[in-house]
């Protein structure tokens, strides 16, 4: 079985290098607040968030600025005992949602929607058809470029009706771990009904919502709140996880997790895309991996991504743990970029290396590595 996760760095690089203006790439984690013209309107939108975004945006000017993840756990934390904050932090997956879609939504308009997933997805396919092989993919991002091409890639009528349908395939899964632009969350309240619009009366009612509650369902957000009847309620929101370390928990439907959960024993073949190992609940995970899988990692700071793996005794560089890194030359199974993988044959080879028996399973990767090599 064949694992892809991606991260931000695969969304920013999602298309040839000279297209369109830099600043219109999806952001990295560190770039989620900058002064760009669709951040500013989600920020207009959503103006109870503009006393953390103006905090952030002040932190990026230090030298060297803050880790934005760290930054927005301190708030998580203030969060627990200061209202104010807690209405902030949930104002900011509103604003989240309206920069990321906005942003990608001009990003696929520039590219005329020809992304680099798609192109990996094309050469997976073709993979997939003469293995027959499962192929689950699992993104960290909020954006739908991932949906989008797989959509495109399966060539069926609309095959993620539902969130729960994004997992349900025998070919093909995607699981969203961080939700996404286009999933809201329900939740009920008591309360009467009201003419005020469903974010503003979210926002005010943070201290009463329970994030976790409520069903997670595939459609855009409404503006006004859903009256259920005379005494209860019913808000939507965005179902997206605000980025911080030390996370424990994902913000997606169940099915999705088990879905991710039930595959790591099954892969053999792994492959990260501008994901850096940064999450732990997602590491923690990965620690049930088939032992000889075959690695790959797309970064242009590849060993910093084997460390972390290594920190997390998901990948053991110096005692063979893993069948495919017994010693440093494993460092040789990377590209430094997505634009880098597509672009040539490597990955084909990857895909195809067989690997019957642990002797057999070194020399095809080190016979692989060296063609790269050279």
């Amino acid at each position: 079985m064949l694992m892809v996760i991606f991260g931000a760095g695969a969304s920013f690089d999602s298309a040839l290098g000279d297209a369109g203006n830099p600043i219109d790439r999806p952001p990295l984690a560190q770039q989620l607040f900058d002064d760009r013209g669709a951040f500013n309107d989600a920020l207009a939108k959503y103006p109870a968030c503009r006393p953390l975004v103006g905090h952030l945006r002040d932190l990026q000017r230090h030298e060297p600025p803050p880790v934005i993840e760290d930054v927005l756990a301190d708030f998580l934390t203030r969060s627990e005992h200061n209202v104010e904050t807690r209405r902030q932090l949930l104002a900011l997956r509103f604003y989240l949602r309206e920069a990321i879609a906005n942003q990608t939504a001009s990003w696929m308009q520039q590219i005329a929607g020809l992304t680099h997933y798609g192109r990996l997805l094309r050469r997976i396919g073709d993979w997939r058809a003469e293995v027959g092989e499962q192929v689950v993919l699992i993104t960290l991002n909020y954006d739908e470029m991932l949906d989008v091409a797989l959509e495109e890639q399966l060539a069926t009528e609309a095959p993620f009706t539902n969130v729960a349908g994004y997992v349900e395939r025998d070919d093909w899964k995607l699981c969203k771990l961080h939700g996404s632009t286009d999933w809201i969350r329900r939740i009920r309240l008591p309360g009467l009904a009201t003419d005020a619009d469903n974010a503003t009366c979210a926002i005010a009612s943070a201290e009463a919502l329970d994030l976790t509650a409520g069903e997670i369902v595939r459609q855009s957000l409404p503006e006004a709140v859903t009256e259920i009847d005379d005494f209860e309620v019913e808000l939507s929101v965005p179902a997206i996880a605000v980025p911080t370390t030390g996370k424990t928990t994902f913000e997606t439907h169940q099915s999705h997790i088990e879905a991710f959960e039930t595959a790591v024993p099954n892969v053999d073949r792994l492959l990260l895309v501008g994901w850096r190992g940064a999450e732990q609940h997602v590491l923690t995970r990965l620690k049930a991996i088939n032992p000889h899988y075959v690695l790959g990692i797309v970064d242009p700071h590849a060993d910093d991504v084997f460390v972390q793996l290594e920190s997390a005794e998901i990948l053991q560089l110096g005692n063979g743990k893993t069948a495919n890194v017994g010693n440093r030359s494993v460092r040789r199974y990377w590209w430094s970029s997505f634009s880098d993988l597509v672009h040539g044959n490597d990955v084909d080879e990857w895909l195809r290396i067989q690997l019957p028996t642990r002797s057999h399973y070194r020399t095809e990767l080190e016979l692989w590595a060296e063609r790269r090599r050279d």
